[in-house]
Protein backbone atom coordinates (compact mmCIF):
# COMPACT_ATOMS: atom_id res chain seq x y z
CA UNK A 1 0.00 0.00 0.00
CA UNK A 2 1.53 3.47 -1.01
CA UNK A 3 0.65 6.08 1.77
CA UNK A 4 0.90 9.81 0.80
CA UNK A 5 1.59 12.45 3.59
CA UNK A 6 -1.38 13.20 5.42
CA UNK A 7 -3.68 11.00 3.78
CA UNK A 8 -5.04 8.45 6.16
CA UNK A 9 -5.31 4.94 4.26
CA UNK A 10 -7.68 2.00 5.23
CA UNK A 11 -5.94 -1.18 4.89
CA UNK A 12 -7.79 -4.79 4.90
CA UNK A 13 -6.61 -8.22 4.10
CA UNK A 14 -8.18 -11.78 4.32
CA UNK A 15 -7.30 -14.58 5.51
CA UNK A 16 -8.62 -17.78 5.51
CA UNK A 17 -8.21 -19.88 8.81
CA UNK A 18 -9.93 -22.88 8.20
CA UNK A 19 -6.63 -25.05 8.14
CA UNK A 20 -4.46 -23.24 11.04
CA UNK A 21 -3.40 -24.48 13.80
CA UNK A 22 -5.34 -23.05 16.94
CA UNK A 23 -2.20 -20.68 18.93
CA UNK A 24 -1.29 -17.30 18.94
CA UNK A 25 -0.44 -15.21 16.26
CA UNK A 26 1.13 -12.24 15.47
CA UNK A 27 1.06 -9.56 12.63
CA UNK A 28 3.03 -7.35 11.66
CA UNK A 29 2.45 -3.74 10.23
CA UNK A 30 5.35 -2.17 9.06
CA UNK A 31 6.10 1.40 6.91
CA UNK A 32 8.75 1.43 5.43
CA UNK A 33 10.38 4.16 2.67
CA UNK A 34 10.51 2.41 -0.71
CA UNK A 35 13.70 4.26 -2.12
CA UNK A 36 16.03 3.34 0.85
CA UNK A 37 14.18 0.46 1.82
CA UNK A 38 14.41 2.13 5.50
CA UNK A 39 11.85 1.10 8.13
CA UNK A 40 9.91 4.39 9.96
CA UNK A 41 7.29 2.70 12.22
CA UNK A 42 6.51 -1.10 13.00
CA UNK A 43 3.11 -2.11 15.19
CA UNK A 44 2.64 -5.53 16.05
CA UNK A 45 -0.97 -7.09 16.88
CA UNK A 46 -1.86 -10.13 17.99
CA UNK A 47 -4.60 -12.86 16.51
CA UNK A 48 -5.68 -15.79 18.65
CA UNK A 49 -6.94 -18.82 16.37
CA UNK A 50 -9.02 -21.21 18.72
CA UNK A 51 -9.54 -24.64 17.73
CA UNK A 52 -12.76 -25.96 15.82
CA UNK A 53 -13.81 -29.11 14.42
CA UNK A 54 -16.65 -29.17 11.93
CA UNK A 55 -17.72 -30.73 8.91
CA UNK A 56 -19.44 -28.46 6.56
CA UNK A 57 -21.48 -31.60 4.92
CA UNK A 58 -21.37 -35.38 3.81
CA UNK A 59 -22.65 -37.55 0.88
CA UNK A 60 -23.31 -41.52 0.84
CA UNK A 61 -22.22 -43.45 -2.32
CA UNK A 62 -23.32 -46.86 -3.41
CA UNK A 63 -22.24 -48.94 -6.65
CA UNK A 64 -24.77 -50.52 -8.25
CA UNK A 65 -28.08 -48.85 -7.82
CA UNK A 66 -29.49 -50.75 -9.58
CA UNK A 67 -29.64 -54.94 -9.42
CA UNK A 68 -32.33 -57.98 -9.78
CA UNK A 69 -33.50 -60.81 -7.47
CA UNK A 70 -31.56 -62.99 -7.15
CA UNK A 71 -28.37 -61.51 -7.83
CA UNK A 72 -25.18 -61.29 -5.83
CA UNK A 73 -23.87 -57.70 -5.53
CA UNK A 74 -21.03 -57.40 -3.90
CA UNK A 75 -22.12 -53.53 -2.66
CA UNK A 76 -19.37 -50.64 -2.75
CA UNK A 77 -19.95 -47.67 -0.15
CA UNK A 78 -18.23 -44.49 0.38
CA UNK A 79 -19.20 -41.43 2.07
CA UNK A 80 -17.48 -38.17 0.83
CA UNK A 81 -16.68 -35.37 3.63
CA UNK A 82 -15.98 -31.66 3.77
CA UNK A 83 -13.64 -30.71 6.72
CA UNK A 84 -13.25 -27.70 7.52
CA UNK A 85 -11.95 -27.70 11.23
CA UNK A 86 -8.07 -27.16 12.13
CA UNK A 87 -7.60 -29.27 14.54
CA UNK A 88 -7.72 -33.56 13.85
CA UNK A 89 -11.17 -35.26 14.74
CA UNK A 90 -12.95 -38.66 15.11
CA UNK A 91 -16.63 -39.43 14.49
CA UNK A 92 -18.69 -42.40 14.35
CA UNK A 93 -20.54 -42.79 10.94
CA UNK A 94 -23.47 -45.25 11.39
CA UNK A 95 -25.46 -46.82 8.69
CA UNK A 96 -27.54 -49.09 7.31
CA UNK A 97 -29.42 -50.25 4.56
CA UNK A 98 -33.13 -51.26 4.51
CA UNK A 99 -35.28 -53.42 2.84
CA UNK A 100 -38.57 -52.50 0.72
CA UNK A 101 -40.17 -53.35 3.64
CA UNK A 102 -37.78 -51.14 6.26
CA UNK A 103 -36.29 -53.95 7.58
CA UNK A 104 -32.07 -54.00 8.35
CA UNK A 105 -30.79 -56.15 5.59
CA UNK A 106 -26.70 -54.58 7.04
CA UNK A 107 -26.26 -52.55 10.26
CA UNK A 108 -22.17 -51.37 10.50
CA UNK A 109 -20.64 -48.18 12.22
CA UNK A 110 -17.33 -46.89 11.05
CA UNK A 111 -14.31 -44.43 12.19
CA UNK A 112 -13.61 -41.36 10.49
CA UNK A 113 -10.67 -40.03 10.91
CA UNK A 114 -10.17 -36.30 10.01
CA UNK A 115 -7.27 -34.11 10.00
CA UNK A 116 -6.91 -30.02 9.21
CA UNK A 117 -6.91 -29.76 4.76
CA UNK A 118 -9.58 -32.66 4.55
CA UNK A 119 -11.74 -30.35 2.77
CA UNK A 120 -12.99 -32.94 0.75
CA UNK A 121 -12.06 -36.48 1.44
CA UNK A 122 -13.35 -39.31 0.11
CA UNK A 123 -13.24 -42.37 2.34
CA UNK A 124 -14.05 -46.16 1.46
CA UNK A 125 -16.38 -47.81 3.63
CA UNK A 126 -15.53 -52.03 3.97
CA UNK A 127 -17.66 -53.33 0.64
CA UNK A 128 -20.58 -55.74 1.45
CA UNK A 129 -21.71 -59.02 0.03
CA UNK A 130 -25.38 -59.07 -0.82
CA UNK A 131 -27.99 -61.59 -1.81
CA UNK A 132 -31.52 -59.62 -3.10
CA UNK A 133 -34.01 -61.75 -2.58
CA UNK A 134 -36.76 -59.66 -2.95
CA UNK A 135 -37.63 -56.49 -5.76
CA UNK A 136 -38.23 -52.94 -4.49
CA UNK A 137 -36.09 -49.95 -3.44
CA UNK A 138 -34.00 -50.60 -0.97
CA UNK A 139 -32.76 -47.52 1.10
CA UNK A 140 -29.18 -46.73 2.07
CA UNK A 141 -29.01 -43.80 5.21
CA UNK A 142 -26.40 -42.46 7.51
CA UNK A 143 -25.85 -40.57 10.54
CA UNK A 144 -22.61 -39.01 12.16
CA UNK A 145 -22.89 -39.44 16.69
CA UNK A 146 -23.37 -36.18 18.03
CA UNK A 147 -23.56 -34.20 14.65
CA UNK A 148 -27.42 -32.57 13.62
CA UNK A 149 -25.81 -33.19 9.99
CA UNK A 150 -28.26 -34.44 7.50
CA UNK A 151 -26.78 -36.67 5.12
CA UNK A 152 -29.00 -37.63 1.97
CA UNK A 153 -30.09 -41.20 1.79
CA UNK A 154 -29.43 -43.36 -1.38
CA UNK A 155 -31.66 -45.28 -2.92
CA UNK A 156 -30.99 -49.10 -4.43
CA UNK A 157 -33.65 -50.54 -6.84
CA UNK A 158 -33.62 -54.22 -7.33
CA UNK A 159 -36.05 -55.20 -10.22
CA UNK A 160 -37.62 -58.32 -10.40
CA UNK A 161 -36.94 -61.79 -12.10
CA UNK A 162 -39.55 -61.59 -15.08
CA UNK A 163 -40.39 -64.17 -18.10
CA UNK A 164 -42.29 -62.83 -21.15
CA UNK A 165 -45.04 -64.72 -21.93
CA UNK A 166 -46.23 -64.77 -25.80
CA UNK A 167 -49.85 -65.32 -27.09
CA UNK A 168 -51.02 -65.25 -30.63
CA UNK A 169 -54.30 -64.78 -32.30
CA UNK A 170 -54.99 -65.57 -36.05
CA UNK A 171 -58.45 -64.27 -37.33
CA UNK A 172 -60.17 -65.34 -39.68
CA UNK A 173 -58.89 -68.65 -38.16
CA UNK A 174 -60.28 -70.53 -41.51
CA UNK A 175 -59.60 -69.72 -45.14
CA UNK A 176 -60.86 -71.09 -48.14
CA UNK A 177 -58.97 -71.87 -51.19
CA UNK A 178 -59.20 -69.44 -53.92
CA UNK A 179 -60.88 -67.00 -51.42
CA UNK A 180 -59.22 -63.71 -50.75
CA UNK A 181 -59.43 -62.75 -47.32
CA UNK A 182 -57.06 -60.14 -45.17
CA UNK A 183 -55.91 -62.02 -42.65
CA UNK A 184 -54.93 -60.26 -39.04
CA UNK A 185 -52.15 -61.78 -36.39
CA UNK A 186 -52.01 -60.72 -33.02
CA UNK A 187 -48.99 -61.52 -30.63
CA UNK A 188 -48.65 -60.32 -27.47
CA UNK A 189 -45.72 -60.13 -25.41
CA UNK A 190 -46.26 -59.62 -21.47
CA UNK A 191 -43.47 -59.71 -18.61
CA UNK A 192 -44.62 -62.25 -16.03
CA UNK A 193 -43.03 -61.97 -12.53
CA UNK A 194 -41.25 -64.80 -11.87
CA UNK A 195 -41.70 -66.38 -8.05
Amino acid sequence: VTLLPGIPVDVSGQWFTGISPASDYQLTLSVFDALNSQILAEKLLYISIESEQHIESSDLLASPRISRVGASETLSLAVRIRYTGNTEATYALNYALLDPNDQPLLQRSETLDLKPGDTSRLIQLPSEPLLFSQSGRFLLQAEIENQSLSITPVWITVAPATRIEVSQELTPAEVLPGDDRLLNVEILLQGVEQP
